[in-house]
């Protein structure tokens, strides 16, 4: 029986993401092009939205193509998660940077980010990969923003 609960909640997880997610999320991956920068700007910028939302860098791999992974950092669950059944959830972002054109002045990248979620059901120890819901797909469009912004604002002007 208490499989059948979990596979359950698990079915619900799914559902909920797929009327609520468009075509651009999945049910662990939210991805989103954010803008263009030079490499140093590029970083700049990355290490000032982990700083302002507390995620610390775990690895970082340089030009040509930048990669910068953050360690999975504990958040509580969204009040929607909770109704699902989440008593604990996880996110890690990659900001990945890659070369797009060269000016006279510059090389840009273009500049996405990928935050990944993952929870432990009530009952559970072990984690698991989590569908987007509502709630979560607004925090992440948030995160996403701010990187969109500061781009706009200090990455490459049109």
């Amino acid at each position: 029986m208490r499989t059948a609960a979990w596979v359950g909640v698990l079915f619900a997880v799914g559902l909920t993401a797929c009327a609520t997610a468009g075509p651009e999320a999945n049910r662990t991956r939210f991805q989103r092009a954010v803008g263009q920068a030079t490499p140093v700007t590029a970083r700049e910028l990355t290490l000032r939205i982990l700083n302002q939302y507390a995620f610390i860098i775990e690895q970082e791999q340089p030009i040509p193509n930048i990669v910068i992974q953050t360690r999975w950092k504990d958040r509580a669950p969204f009040p929607d998660e909770e109704a699902l059944g989440i008593r604990k959830a996880q996110n890690r972002m990659f900001i990945m940077a890659r070369p797009r054109s060269t000016t006279q002045n510059a090389e840009i990248y273009n500049v996405d980010v990928v935050i990944e979620n993952r929870v432990m059901l009530t009952g559970s120890e072990a984690w698991t990969d989590a569908s987007a819901t509502a709630q979560y797909q607004r925090w992440a469009n948030q995160i996403v923003e701010d990187f969109t912004r500061e781009l706009n604002v200090g990455g490459v002007r049109r």
